[in-house]
Formats: C-alpha cells, sequence, structure tokens
C-alpha cells in the first residue's frame, strides 16, 4: 500500500471540494435559467441580480473546470501540491464565484417570491371582489324573500314553484 503524503491527502480533499462545488454550480445554473420557462414577471432588480448570478457561476464553472483539469497533470508529473498556481487561483476564483453566485440567486429568488405573492394578492382581491358581487347577485334573488308569480314569470320563463321562490 502507497502512503501517501499530506500534500496528496489535501489535493484529493481540494479536488473532492471543487467537484462538488462545480456539480452545484451547474446545477444552480441549469435550474435558475427554467425560470425563464414559467409565467414570471421579473423587476429591473430582479432581472439585473439573476444575470449577475448567471455569470458569476459560469466564471465558476470555467474555472473550477479548469482547477480540475489541473490535478491529472501534476498526478502525472508526480507533484502533488495544493498551491499550484495553476490549481490555487481558479479554485480560489471558483469558490468565490459560486458564492456571489448562489447569493444573487437567493436574493434575486426572494424578490420574485416577494412579488409573486404582491401580483396573486392583488389579483386575489380582484378574484375575490368578483366572486362577492356574484354572491351578492345570486343571494339577493334568493333571499330577499317570498318571490311573487309575476316576478318569476318575468324572469324565469313564467316558472313557479311553491313556497315562492324561482327554480
Amino acid at each position: 500500500m502507497v502512503d501517501e503524503t499530506n500534500d496528496a491527502k489535501a489535493l484529493n480533499a481540494a479536488t473532492d471540494v471543487i467537484k462538488v462545488t462545480l456539480t452545484l454550480a451547474t446545477g444552480t445554473l441549469v435550474f435558475s435559467a427554467g425560470l425563464l420557462k414559467e409565467n414570471i414577471t421579473f423587476s429591473l432588480a430582479t432581472k439585473w441580480l439573476l444575470v449577475f448570478s448567471w455569470c458569476a457561476l459560469s466564471v465558476s464553472i470555467v474555472a473550477g473546470a479548469v482547477a480540475y483539469s489541473r490535478v491529472p497533470v501534476m498526478i502525472a508529473v508526480g507533484k502533488p501540491d495544493i498551491e499550484d498556481k495553476f490549481f490555487e487561483r481558479p479554485g480560489q476564483i471558483h469558490h468565490i464565484a459560486f458564492l456571489l453566485g448562489v447569493v444573487a440567486l437567493g436574493v434575486a429568488m426572494i424578490l420574485i417570491l416577494g412579488g409573486m405573492t404582491k401580483n396573486n394578492s392583488q389579483k386575489g382581491k380582484a378574484q375575490a371582489s368578483a366572486n362577492r358581487n356574484s354572491a351578492a347577485k345570486i343571494l339577493k334573488l334568493q333571499w330577499e324573500g317570498p318571490v311573487t308569480e309575476s316576478y318569476c314569470n318575468g324572469i324565469q320563463g313564467g316558472h313557479f314553484r311553491a313556497g315562492g321562490r324561482c327554480p
């Protein structure tokens, strides 16, 4: 069994972290792009946050791929170095861009959900008002009291039911 050096263990752990965050960045970018398919209106701030988020996540994906692709080169040379300039800098850029992209997307999602709640409550108020008006018309016809035969003849085409209610 080959005994790994501390540098090799550190490189292995860093590679695993980059692999996970690279997968998360890609999935987050695909998820957020799927918002365009939905029937959602975006405010100007939300649009800018989404664009910033997409740019940051794209930078994160590219930098993560560069850092991840450096690992086989270090293994082939036999020098696993966690501080390799072609691994360390892209890895740092990858993580910073990933965090910025996720935070920007989170704020955008909060704004989108807040806007949807506001729009839904306005639509809900209009719909509730229309429903109340319809219900008031129905209740007025049914509960104003006994209806005469002449009222039913004029409104319902001549149908009158026992008890004073139109059918």
